[in-house]
């Protein structure tokens, strides 16, 4: 997966884009490889490059490398002072708005960032940590399997249906769809995902015993 996204379809992209300046296959290569080995020891999660990522920055005109940085900047002070899917559903129904009433430049690009760094504090990285928690031991492989699959093929629809959700509905309806979707799952955080924060493996396990496959209330 990361070799078909972050690598093969960010170059094809990168040469439909940038036809001038496509992306080199060995550089992509090794800036992942790069960021991943000096990160990943200090407790980072695994990155790559993204063409969905591309194809969003592209399409909302952010081409350049300043681009970039303040990307990053307001990723990292969202993780910090705020975080959380909150931000993320509130980000997405101000987008819808701001594109229902025409309206554009830094406003929207401001919602447009809030929302992808809400996303990368709360729901991206998160139900990686979630999935290597929750299952019992004996299916802990099994289950983390089945559900990285989910979450591959999730990110895989997404990627595929933004497109043509823009193309059918139009800008304002698709990020609303997207707003809805995030409250359905900050509401399934809330009320059936369980603090796990204290708690061992063993913990963990035995809560889904003694409550009959579902977990107990949080402490």
């Amino acid at each position: 997966m990361t070799l078909l996204n972050s690598v093969i379809a960010v170059c094809a992209l990168s040469a439909a884009l940038f036809p001038s300046a496509p992306a080199q296959p060995r550089r992509v290569v090794v800036s992942v490889a790069l960021m991943n080995l000096l990160f990943c020891p200090f407790g980072g999660m695994p990155v790559c490059h993204g063409a969905g990522g591309l194809a969003a920055q592209y399409r909302f005109e952010a081409r350049t490398g300043g681009s970039v940085i303040l990307l990053g900047v307001a990723k990292m002070l969202l993780a910090l002072l705020v975080g959380g899917s909150v931000v993320q559903v509130i980000a997405l129904i101000a987008v819808g708005v701001m594109f229902a009433k025409g309206i554009g430049g830094l406003w929207l690009l401001i919602f447009i960032v809030m929302f992808t760094g809400s996303f990368a504090a709360a729901m991206g990285p998160v139900p990686w940590i979630v999935i290597s928690e929750i299952f019992p031991t004996k299916i802990r492989g099994q289950a983390m399997s089945v559900a990285t699959l989910v979450l591959w093929a999730s990110c895989y629809i997404v990627s595929q249906t933004f497109p043509m959700l823009v193309d059918t509905i139009g800008n304002a309806k698709t990020f609303w769809i997207y707003a809805l979707c995030s409250f359905a799952g900050l509401i399934f955080v809330v009320f059936v995902v369980p603090e796990t924060k204290g708690k061992t493996l063993e913990e963990i396990e035995q809560s889904w015993s003694k409550s009959q496959g579902r977990f107990l209330p949080r402490s």
